[in-house]
């Protein structure tokens, strides 16, 4: 691309920007680089693996400088994280995921900043994934009223909004007031140390 902030459109076939409102299409590209200006994608529901600094690639079509990644508006987006991206994800509607299961070091997700690692920031976001080998952090909505429910250790949702696996840590808005209900096994729940045993096992 230019070096003007420009929007690339799979589903399209266009790119628009070039320093106005001037558009022209393309076809059957296997890959996209963007110019100095700001670049945003929108792809096409999917895949998306990033792997490096406004780098990735989506249904095998690798882009770079891409500063913010749409996905698509009606079909599912899995976001799989491995290399530091550094730039925006929004989902756009649908039913989307942060994978971070192959990110080989620990995660912290701000529901409330919306805020997580290896990106500026995420929107529309609704499923996020750890790596079981790390320490995981989630920390909920900053204000309301929030029931966080567990389907087993380390697994829940949030209101049924957004769903988390492999999250050993959950940590409640500093302005909000939240339950969390326990999963149907025999658990310990210790007010001291902040933690819950049980689980059907031995993992707290």
């Amino acid at each position: 691309g230019t070096d003007d902030s420009n929007t690339w459109r799979m589903t399209e076939g266009t790119i628009t920007g070039f320093g106005g409102t001037s558009a022209m299409t393309f076809t059957n590209m296997n890959a996209f680089t963007g110019g100095a200006g700001t670049d945003t994608l929108y792809g096409v529901g999917g895949d998306w693996n990033l792997t490096g600094s406004k780098a990735g690639s989506h249904n095998s079509i690798s882009f770079t400088g891409m500063d913010s990644l749409y996905g698509s508006s009606t079909l599912a987006n899995t976001f799989n994280m491995t290399g530091n991206f550094a730039g925006a994800i929004d989902g756009n509607g649908g039913d989307n995921t942060l994978d971070y299961s192959s990110y080989d070091a620990d995660l912290s997700v701000s529901l409330a900043a919306g805020t997580s690692n290896l990106v500026s920031g995420w929107a529309n976001i609704k499923t996020f994934k750890g790596n079981s080998d790390k320490a995981n952090t989630l920390t909920g909505p900053s204000t309301g009223t929030h029931t966080w429910t567990l389907s087993d250790y380390s697994d829940g949702n949030v209101d049924t909004t957004y769903y988390f696996e492999d999250f050993q840590t959950l940590t409640a808005g500093a302005g909000s007031t939240d339950t969390l209900v326990g999963t149907g096994d025999s658990n310990t729940w210790r007010m001291t140390e902040g933690t819950i045993t049980g689980f059907g096992g031995t993992s707290a």
